[in-house]
Formats: structure tokens, sequence, C-alpha cells
């Protein structure tokens, strides 16, 4: 159990390194919102609908007879991030800041963060069990501690650690489940049946009426194991026994499952066609596009060890129920939602890799050692590449420049669906290149050179031209630098473009006023409508500082107070030393941003105060820069820093202590 510990806690501290520090979904909004009524007010209740009054984010609860709204759903996995909302409590607390009353439109960066590593933590368990299933089918303690691995690192199960879907706990205590079954089949401990009632609760309660399906597999695998272990069984009791199987996978579809059935009803053969093809062999959603060792098992099929054909028949037999009822969803007349909508990888039928996975794994330990170097090493190689990128990259980019939809005649066709199929499209290549653009660009993002200068506030995100970049100036922006003894500050070069919305509504000339530590610098500069401007101001003596020095953009259009149009800095200069202008810098626009950062708000978030506004900037920031917690943090001034780097070095050291107990215990024994 000690070893258990440390690999928990070895799994869960690598798996938080690549966690994002934010929820990424309406799903777990929702999910989070029923947690923060649990904690606060001790109902299972969710936020109201208030997207229509422009006070949050739409989410699919359902308005009560009483008046509250609730969620059919996923209750298990809103406990579970109910943690999160303590520790969130303890840091506002502390601040003395009261929670968000329109979570997440108003933002609390801390619920998001700690809340991130929920799946993380559930794929630890995932990993924990996962080991102990190899050993418990025959595996070395080594062997069964690289499928742990491999299934964790080398499958979708990484980046799904990190998505705010409720699919991480449903598998989680799926695998569970089917461990403590088949431990007490194995071993007939009565423990096993206690865990197992708690594990299996713990799925019913996870997501939806989608642990249903998981209940005929479950008895199939019953009695094909007792099949296998009594020969008593077999020649008096096995036509009984069947039969009894068979009655329990028909009375719990009629008795349990009114939604299965309903969509047994709305079953169409097209739909089930599609969604079947998309699974298995679309160039957008494939499985095994995503989990490339999966292949194994269609090349190597005659190779699967025959001593666990109950374990085989039975998830084919899960796999099965999984795409028939997944493959036909629809949400209206020839609107398919087989493929999960906005999800990485084909994220409904996730539950079934760890088990796929497993007997991939132990298929390749009938493979001859070319066999090996040849296809399986290279098929593993490839898919911790894949996990790489879905772990990095925001999933929300996969679909951008991409039109929502389009038409064929009066059919609508997502972007889901399209993008799907065509492999041009493929979130899968789309993402490849995000990976390369981010990595080419993330100097850019943080490099604030020797003057460290920084566009604190007021600055729009970098606009895109060719190589270089635009940065926009709200009527006020605030660049923050530090003076450089060797070289006070004498000039500053700038090079101004003015940029009107649509011109044939009226175009106004821009007037930008600097100051420097409220000094305001030499002339006023005017650019007229549709130009550029070129400028150099003088600096004068004495009143530059020799630290936080602040300089003052101010605009203002001539002839209206309400101009349609953007002064865009396309360069700058001090001494004339080019200043990066693409680095990131803002506040995280959270209600303990100035308690936290002890520096006041002076655009966004007090000028600039519509909630949707200030969410679609860090909207903006995330879709630019790496999905990781810790380099985000780069990018928001307003946090913790050292508390946040604080637990940054908890994780890294973590890794290394937990590893190196891991992985030496394991060469050694």
């Amino acid at each position: 159990m000690k070893f258990a510990f440390f690999y928990f806690f070895f799994i869960f501290f690598t798996l938080a390194f690549f966690s994002s520090g934010v929820l990424d979904s309406e799903d777990s909004w929702l999910y989070v919102s029923v947690a923060k009524n649990i904690y606060y007010n001790h109902e299972i209740t969710a936020a109201p609908n208030e997207y229509a009054q422009r006070k949050n984010v739409n989410f699919n609860a359902t308005l009560g007879a009483d008046g509250k709204w609730r969620t059919s759903q996923a209750l298990g996995y809103s406990i579970a991030m109910v943690p999160a909302v303590a520790l969130s409590d303890v840091v506002h607390r502390y601040y003395g800041v009261p929670s968000t009353n329109h979570f997440p439109l108003e933002h609390d960066w801390t619920l998001h963060f700690f809340a991130s590593f929920t799946n993380s933590f559930l794929a630890a368990l995932l990993a924990v069990y996962i080991y102990f299933y190899g050993i418990l089918l025959g595996l070395p303690k080594k062997s069964a501690l690289i499928l742990s691995l491999f299934v964790t690192f080398a499958t979708i199960v990484m980046p799904m650690s990190k998505l705010g879907f409720a699919q991480m706990l449903f598998t989680s205590a799926l695998v569970a489940t089917w461990y403590h079954m088949t431990r007490w089949l194995k071993l007939s401990e009565r423990k096993d049946i206690v865990f197992f009632c708690v594990t299996f609760g713990t799925l019913i309660l996870s997501y939806n009426s989608s642990y249903l399906l998981t209940i005929p597999p479950l008895a199939l695998y019953v009695y094909l194991v007792l099949l296998k272990k009594y020969d008593w069984l077999a020649q008096h009791h096995k036509r009984n026994l069947l039969f009894l199987v068979i009655g329990g996978i028909v009375c719990s579809f009629l008795f349990f499952s009114p939604s299965i059935l309903s969509v047994l009803e709305a079953f169409r053969p097209k739909a089930l066609f599609e969604g079947v093809w998309g699974f298995l062999l679309s160039p957008g959603k494939s499985v095994f596009l995503y989990n490339p060792p999966l292949i194994i098992l269609l090349i190597f099929w005659y190779k699967i060890p025959k001593k666990y054909m109950p374990e085989t028949i039975s998830w084919i037999f899960l796999a099965f129920l999984y795409l028939f009822v997944y493959g036909s969803a629809r949400l209206r007349e020839d609107v398919y939602i087989w493929h999960g909508g906005m999800g990485w990888g084909a994220r409904y039928i996730f539950p079934l890799v760890p088990f796929f996975a497993m007997l991939a794994y132990l298929t390749t330990q009938r493979l001859s050692s070319l066999q090996r170097k040849l296809v399986w090493y290279p098929f593993i190689a490839l898919s911790i590449f894949i996990q790489i990128i879905g772990s990095t990259i925001p999933y929300l980019v996969q679909y951008r420049s991409l039109p929502y939809n389009i038409f064929i005649n009066k059919m609508e066709i997502l972007h889901y669906d399209y993008a799907s199929f065509l492999p041009r499209y493929s979130p899968l290549i789309l993402m490849l290149r995000e990976f390369k653009t981010k990595l080419r660009e993330l100097p850019l993002t943080i490099d604030h050179g020797d003057y460290k200068a920084r566009l604190v506030d007021g600055f729009n995100p970098p606009l895109k031209i060719g190589n270089g970049a635009f940065r926009g100036i709200q009527r006020q922006g605030y660049l923050e630098y530090q003076q450089q003894k060797s070289r006070p500050l004498k000039s500053i070069a700038l090079s101004l473009y003015n940029a009107p919305d649509n011109p044939s509504i009226g175009t106004y000339s821009a007037l930008l006023q600097l100051k420097l530590n409220e000094h305001q610098i030499e002339q006023d500069i005017i650019i007229p409508s549709q130009k550029d401007v070129t400028s150099r101001l003088q600096i004068p003596d004495g009143i530059e500082k020799q630290a936080d020095n602040l300089i003052e953009f101010s605009v203002q259009y001539i002839g209206t107070s309400s101009a349609h149009q953007v002064l865009y800095v396309k360069s700058l200069a001090f001494n004339d030393a080019p200043i990066n202008i693409r680095s990131l810098d803002y506040p995280d626009l959270s209600a303990l941003g100035e308690k936290t950062s002890n520096r006041p708000y002076r655009v966004f978030g007090k000028e600039r105060k519509d909630l949707w506004e200030l969410w679609n900037l860090r909207a903006r920031i995330s879709e630019e820069t790496f999905d990781l917690w810790w380099i985000k943090n780069l990018y928001y001034w307003d946090r913790p820093q050292n508390l946040v780097w604080a637990l940054f070095c908890v994780n890294v050291a973590g890794i290394f202590v937990t590893g190196w107990y891991v992985f030496r215990r394991v060469m050694y024994t």
C-alpha cells in the first residue's frame, strides 16, 4: 500500500503539471455551480440560467416546480468538485473577499484553478487501479507498472485528465468496479463485494444513465468467469445461468433505462452508420487516431491471449453497446451528437479506452522482439506525442477559423461533423499546427527585454499582421518598465495607425498624449484616419524613476467622444532599442485581483467593466497560449504570484520525490 500511495501521487503530480488551471467547458461550469450550492447553501441545485440577461453564460439546467434550477446528471462529479470550492473559499476568506454570485461570468480564478486538478486526481486513482488490475491478471509488478504508465500517458487518458468533463470520474469508477468484481470472482473475498457496491454506486452518480450500458457486460463477464472457474457449472447449470444473464440484461434495459429506450425509439440506421464510422474510422474523431496503440488489436487480433477471453468478450460487448447507443444519438432530426460536440477526441466512448488499452498491452506480451520494435514502440511514441498536443493546446481552438455550419440543400451540417470527415480539417491536424505556432511564438509572449517593458492595462491582445503584430489602445493604455541604469530613457519612438471600424460611417483623427510618471511628454501626436504616423519623443531629465516607471497612453478622437475606431501601436522603441509589443501582460480580472496584487485596475476592471468583454479578453489570452497553468500564470499580474509559484515548486518537487521512490522500488525489487 505504501507503494500505491507514492505511485498515486507521482501520477497526480505529473498530470497536474499539464493541467490548464481553468475550467474549459459549459458542462464543467454547470457541475461547479452545483458544487458551489452544495458547499455554500447545502442544497443540490444549479445556478439559474441568466444568459438572456447577460448575467452569466448558458447552463443546461432545468427549472423545477419550486423555482430552483437543477441538473439531472453528474451529481457525483459535482460532489468531486466540492473540495475545490472549499479550497477557493479558504483563499477568499483569507483576503476577505466574498465568493462570486454569477460564476463563471464573474471570474474566480481560484475556483477555476483548484477545480482544474479534479480530473488529475481521478486519473491518478485510475492509474493505481490499472496497476493492481495488471497484477490481478497475472502480470509481474514491473509489467503491471508499465501497463499503468502506458494507459495513463500513451492514451487519451492524459488529456482527459485535464479537461472538465465527467467522463473521467465515470471511467475511473467503471475500471474500479470491474477490478473489484474480478478480484471477488478470483479470490472470493467479501470486502470486494463492499468495494464493488461503493464503486458501482459512484458509477451511477458520476455522469448519466449510461451506467446502465455497463450492467449487461458485467453480468456476461461474471457468467464467463464462473464457467471457466467451475467445471460443474459448465456441465449442469450453463444454460440456466445463461438465461439468467439474458433476463438480467433485458430487465436492466426495460426497468432502469427509459432514456436508453428513447434512444432506441429514435434510432435511425443512417445515424448509427455515421456514428460508428466516425468513432472507428473518421480522420477527425477515430478512437484509433487518438490512441494509436489500439491498432495492435486489429493487426494482431489472433495473438490475444485465450486466458483473457472472459475480459475480451465482455469488453467487446461493452463496446458494441456504446457504439450502438452513442453512434445513433441525435440532438434533433439530422443533427447528430456522436462526436461529443466541442471535445477532444471521441469523448463519449472514452470509457472503453482503458479496457482495450490493457488488452492491447496484454497482446504485446506475445509479440516477438522484432514486431515490438517495428510496430508497438512506434505506436507508443506517436501516441505520447498526440497526448502531449492534446494536453498543451486548448482544445477550444480545434475548429477555429472554420465556419460553424454549412448547408447541403436545407440540411445543416455543423463543423463538428464536416471537420470529423474531411482530413484537411481534422482537429488533430489543426491542433498540430497550433502546437508548432505556439512553440515558435512562446518567447515573444513572455519577452520583456532589457527594460522589462510590459503593456499591463488598456491594450488589446496582439493583432497578428504578417510576421508582426499591432496593439490596439483603449482610451487609456499603461506600460510599465524598469530603468536601465547604463542607458536611462532619453527617447521613445512610436509607429502608429488609426483604423476606423467602418470608414463609410465616419472617420476621425486620433490625438495621442503620453505621460511618464504623471509628467506629460512633449507635444501631442495627431494621427489622421487610415494613416500611419511615426513619431519620436524626447524624455526630459528627472522624471524617470529607478524602478516601477509608468507610461500612460491617452487617446482621444478629434470632433467626437464615441468614435468607432482603434489606434494601433505598430512598433515601439526605447532609445532606438525595439520593445517587444507582443508580450502578454493582463489582469486576470477576478474578484480577488486587486487584493492579491495590491495594484489597482485602471482600464480593464475599472473603465471597462462589461463582464462579457472581460470574458472575451481572457478567452483571447487562453487561446493564444499553451494550456498549462504554470505558463498561463506568466500572463496575469493580479494573481498572488508567491502562492502560485510555491504551488509550482511543490508540483515539480512532488514529481521528482515520488518518481524517485516509485522507480527505485521497481528497479530493486
